[in-house]
């Protein structure tokens, strides 16, 4: 019983420094900067979204960049982007 009082206290205080810590390694002024990281990863999200839909509207559903028996998984993706669009 002794042994378990002493753990939970030394995970107890584990978890206090834990929690002090924490708002100085995380935060918009921490080490690791979340919103700036956030933020990049959106931007790129969008600018890889904006390459694939023009590399889908510069391509036609009749002469899809793609071998024959891939043409109706072309013509659902293209499908797709147009629905998105609407």
């Amino acid at each position: 019983v002794v042994f378990l009082r002493a753990m939970a206290f030394v995970y107890g205080v584990a978890f206090l420094i834990a929690r002090h810590q924490a708002k100085a390694l995380i935060g918009d002024n921490g080490i690791t900067p979340a919103r700036k990281i956030l933020d990049m990863a959106e931007q790129r999200g969008k600018e890889t979204k904006a390459r694939r839909e023009k590399w889908l509207n510069s391509t036609t559903a009749e002469n899809p960049p793609v071998l024959p028996e891939d043409a109706s998984l072309w013509k659902r993706l293209k499908n797709q982007s147009q629905i998105r669009k609407a």
